[in-house]
């Protein structure tokens, strides 16, 4: 969860397929949606994609820098658990 310099609260909900972008006061739709590479590119033979509501287009740095720190916590992640098991 991060705080944006607009004052909002943000969580990124990582996925099997796709990653988002929520605001924690729960206002709908998500915010942000990413396709995953990985899965996509095996299933539909799709490219990723990254859907942005027009209010984030001012944050859209923000955005992709906290998209890459926290889908590679999620890649870190998931590698210890398969390690694990």
């Amino acid at each position: 969860m991060f705080t944006a310099p607009d004052g909002k609260q943000y969580k990124w909900r990582m996925r099997t397929t796709a990653c988002q972008l929520d605001r924690v006061d729960g206002t709908k739709p998500p915010t942000v949606v990413k396709t995953r590479q990985k899965v996509t590119d095996v299933f539909t033979r799709t490219k990723p994609a990254l859907e942005l509501d027009d209010s984030l287009r001012p944050l859209l740095d923000l955005v992709v820098v906290t998209w890459v720190y926290i889908a590679d916590e999620y890649e870190r992640l998931t590698a210890a658990a398969a390690g694990a098991s």
